[in-house]
């Protein structure tokens, strides 16, 4: 949680997400601790036996029950591939794949993340652990704000509605330039476009430090021609991207419009499926773009 709200208690009375990433990594490293102990315990004893890889094991628990001792999680130990192969049956707690989301207020959705600690306190504990950080965008934001968004993350997964700002601002109220403005230095940041830099962005910008994803929503009557896919791809080439994923339409959301109480013009449209829009993929593939579902 990275908001106050007095209305909102929290168990531990006061806010501060770093102090509950450890408390939950705590009460996980704990149970590992268990498991490495028993186990490890079992391989001494068998050790006599003459088997040398119960003295292996028996060596490599002690060396990660030390680890998690000292509170690091078992993902953070630097596990050989035979190691790895060796404890996979201890089904630790801590060395499966982790995610955290920073729960934010909705007036803090156009903030420059910069501006609230506790978003900060998150990204700065996720590095701390070797994890990557993520920021999915629609990319309206002023310039200077999303460059410090973008500064902070490893990944961006950039949302692009439509190709034409007249458009754009049809379907969502604002135009598109900022937009496409924010797209354009988010793939020089991570190609090392403009900045010295050298690399392809064949890699999805890995060789600037930085992977960028532009994905298209494909919506029914609103950018779902093959000639909306010319034109998208005709605009992803001058910005400089080549790979786009397609997100096609479907009605997962309809029920929060019911919730709030708002129309919804897309009401009862069908769902677009994959091999509908095999068409519209096939367009962005002759433009030299990589795109898929």
């Amino acid at each position: 949680r990275c908001f106050d709200d007095e209305n909102i208690i929290h168990v531990d009375g006061s806010i501060d997400p770093a102090r509950d990433m450890e408390t939950i990594n705590l009460e996980l490293i704990f149970a590992d601790m268990e498991t490495v102990k028993k186990r490890g315990d079992k391989a001494e004893k068998l050790v006599k036996t003459g088997d040398r890889r119960y003295a292996e094991e028996a060596a490599l628990a002690k060396k990660l029950y030390e680890h998690l001792e000292s509170g690091k999680p078992a993902r953070t130990y630097p596990f050989t591939n035979e190691e790895k192969e060796a404890v996979r049956d201890y089904f630790l707690l801590t060395a499966k794949p982790v995610i955290y989301a920073a729960n934010i207020a909705e007036d803090q959705l156009s903030q420059d993340p910069e501006s609230i600690p506790y978003v900060r306190a998150v990204q700065t504990a996720a590095k701390e652990e070797g994890l990557s950080t993520c920021a999915e965008t629609t990319g309206m934001a002023a310039p200077e704000v999303f460059e410090k968004v973008i500064g902070a993350v490893d990944e961006i997964l950039f949302d692009m509605k439509h190709w034409d700002s007249a458009a754009h601002r049809r379907g969502t109220g604002v135009e598109s330039e900022v937009i496409l403005g924010n797209l354009k230095r988010a793939i020089e940041l991570a190609t090392g476009a403009n900045s010295g830099q050298s690399g392809s962005s064949a890699d999805g910008g890995q060789s600037g430090g930085k992977k960028v994803l532009v994905r298209i929503p494909v919506i029914p009557g609103y950018n779902d021609s093959p000639e909306d896919a010319a034109y998208f791809a005709e605009k992803l080439c001058e910005l400089g991207a080549d790979q786009v994923q397609l997100l096609p339409f479907h009605q997962f959301g309809e029920n929060k419009y019911d919730l709030l109480g708002t129309a919804y013009a897309y009401r009862d449209v069908p769902a677009l499926h994959r091999e509908e829009l095999e068409e519209y993929r096939q367009v962005f593939l002759s433009h030299g773009i990589n795109a898929f579902f």
